[in-house]
C-alpha cells in the first residue's frame, strides 16, 4: 500500500496541496509528507476527519513521528462535505477506506469543488466482494454469537462470581461446564476458516480470565466485552459502507 500511495504522488507539483480524507491517526498523511519531504518538495499536507482526532497525542511517546506529524495540518471534526479548502485549490485528494463512509453524493461534489483543474481523487475503498468485506462478515457473525447469540456472557459472569465467593467445588464445576457448553455451541456455528480465526482470536483474549480467577478478572471481562461491542459496531459500519 505504501508503494501504491507513493506512486500517486510522483507527478504532483513541488508546491502541491495534498489532503488525506478520513485521516484517522494520520498514517496516510504521514506517509505522504515523508515521501514528499524526501523528494524535497514543498507540498502542504492536510488530514481531515469527522472524528475529534489528535494524531500527535496518539504518538506522543514517539518523538520522530510527532515531529513529522507537526508538519501536517490536521482538521478534526471536519467532514468531507465541509472541507475548508478554496475551490480549485487542492492538487490531490487521498482516501484509504474513508470516502465510502461519507454521504456519497455530497462528498463527491465537495471533492470536485476543491480539486484543481488537473487535480485527482484517489480512493481505496471497501467492496462487498473484497477479502476485507468477507473478513468483516466473519467477524460480525462470531462476535454476535459471543454477545447476543449464546449464553456466553451469562455463564462467564456466573463462573467469575462463584470463583470469588464461598462457592462449593461442585457449584464451580457445574458453572465451568455450562460455560464450556456455551463456547462449544458457538464453535459449532463456524462455517469457514475466517470464522474459525475470529473465534480463536476472541477466545485467546477471554480464556486466561477463567484460570486462577481473582476479583480483577471480572473487571477485565467487562472491558473485553466492551471492546467486542465496539469491534462489532466498527465491523458493521465497514460492511455496510462497502460498495456493491
Amino acid at each position: 500500500m505504501l508503494a501504491f500511495w507513493q506512486q500517486q504522488l510522483v507527478n504532483i507539483s513541488r508546491e502541491a496541496q495534498v489532503v488525506d480524507l478520513g485521516t484517522g491517526n494520520g498514517a496516510l498523511a504521514l506517509a505522504a509528507y515523508r515521501y514528499l519531504a524526501a523528494e524535497k518538495r514543498d507540498a502542504k499536507v492536510h488530514g481531515i476527519d469527522a472524528a475529534a482526532i489528535n494524531p500527535c497525542a496518539v504518538f506522543a511517546d514517539e518523538a520522530s513521528i510527532v515531529g513529522d506529524l507537526r508538519q501536517i495540518q490536521f482538521h478534526p471534526e471536519c467532514s468531507i462535505e465541509a472541507m475548508p479548502f478554496k475551490p480549485g485549490s487542492v492538487d490531490i485528494l487521498l482516501s484509504q477506506f474513508a470516502l465510502e463512509y461519507a454521504e456519497r453524493e455530497p462528498a463527491v461534489a465537495a471533492c470536485a469543488r476543491v480539486l484543481a483543474p488537473k487535480g485527482r481523487l484517489v480512493a481505496v475503498m471497501h467492496h462487498q466482494a473484497s477479502d476485507i468485506a468477507y473478513d468483516c462478515a466473519a467477524g460480525i457473525k462470531v462476535i454476535a454469537a459471543f454477545l447476543y447469540g449464546s449464553n456466553f456472557q451469562q455463564d462467564a459472569n456466573k463462573l467469575l462470581s462463584l470463583a470469588t465467593s464461598a462457592a462449593t467445588a461442585a457449584a464451580l464445576n457445574l458453572a465451568n461446564q455450562q460455560l464450556l457448553q456455551s463456547v462449544n455451541a458457538i464453535g459449532q456455528q463456524l462455517r469457514n476458516a475466517l470464522e474459525q480465526e475470529w473465534f480463536s482470536f476472541i477466545m485467546q483474549s477471554f480464556a486466561p480470565l477463567f484460570i486462577d480467577i481473582d476479583a480483577s478478572h471480572q473487571i477485565q471481562f467487562d472491558e473485553l466485552v466492551a471492546e467486542l461491542i465496539a469491534s462489532y459496531q466498527r465491523l458493521t459500519d465497514a460492511h455496510q459502507a462497502a460498495l456493491i
